[in-house]
């Protein structure tokens, strides 16, 4: 096995949906990929807090619908077409 590969993969200070994170950055780990966080201040980002209650994920679900459901599908090959063959990713659950 080579060396490791390392993703730099910015954030903003505030304001991001967690999500938008923690599927690429799992699906990444998954893959052996080293993921370091970066914000513009190089303190610890902090995600918009309404995307963490249960009211906005219904929030969401509703506006986006099929959508929804599937973006876990777009981040993986956005995620298979950014780290190059097939044969180095294995889909999560």
């Amino acid at each position: 096995m080579g060396p490791m590969t390392t993703l730099l993969m910015p954030l903003p200070a505030e304001g991001f949906d967690p999500t938008e994170t923690a599927v690429p950055w799992r699906r990444l780990r998954d893959a052996g990929i080293d993921v370091v966080f970066s914000t513009p201040d190089g303190r610890p980002g902090r995600c918009d807090p309404r995307t963490l209650e249960r009211a906005g994920f219904w929030l969401t679900f509703w506006k986006l619908g099929r959508h929804f459901r599937t973006y876990s599908e777009y981040v993986e090959s956005e995620i298979r077409r950014a780290i190059g063959p097939e044969g180095r990713f294995e889909s999560g659950p």
